[in-house]
């Protein structure tokens, strides 16, 4: 129960210091820092800090479309899936050396990763190919000529940009 109210205090804090705020990055730190002064206050007094965390966080999510923008929101978005997965790629190292070790994770995981690039980038010339070979067989079923740049297509299937071979 402790966790909760220090959760609810850190969260209505908060939203009162974030209506206050009109810089975006200013506002997102501030989102973030809440979620960890509510962790550090449910330890200083001894209640459960991931209960106040998780409260914090409800709260503030509670009240967001009151609090921020939308450009605020996507933003804010777009900086905690980066901090999730860099939290999730540091944790990991941690699980594959607790399994079995790295080097056995890797030796797993490299040909499948390997055969997913080769076959993504494999993918792609035939579609950037195949498309521009359809296309001139329409072209001259048609009977008309195509222009110099519609043939170019060098280097599109690595780079998606178009230039002369």
């Amino acid at each position: 129960m402790g966790g909760v109210v220090v959760g609810v205090v850190a969260g209505f804090i908060a939203v009162k210091l974030l209506r206050a705020l009109e810089d975006d990055y200013l506002v997102i730190t501030t989102s973030m820092l809440s979620a960890w002064v509510s962790y550090i206050a449910g330890e200083m007094l001894s209640v459960s800090s991931v209960i106040a965390t998780v409260t914090c966080g409800i709260f503030i999510g509670w009240h967001q479309h009151e609090v921020f923008t939308a450009a605020q929101r996507m933003r804010g978005t777009a900086f905690w899936q980066i901090v999730v997965f860099v939290l999730i790629g540091l944790s990991l190292r941690g699980i594959a050396m607790r399994r079995s070790g790295v080097g056995h994770a890797f030796s797993l995981l490299a040909p499948a990763t390997g055969m997913v690039i080769f076959v993504t980038i494999a993918s792609r010339f035939v579609w950037v190919y195949g498309v521009e070979a359809i296309k001139g067989i329409v072209w001259v079923t048609k009977g008309r000529k195509m222009a110099s740049e519609d043939g170019d297509s060098c280097t599109l299937p690595l780079t998606g940009a178009r230039r002369r071979c």
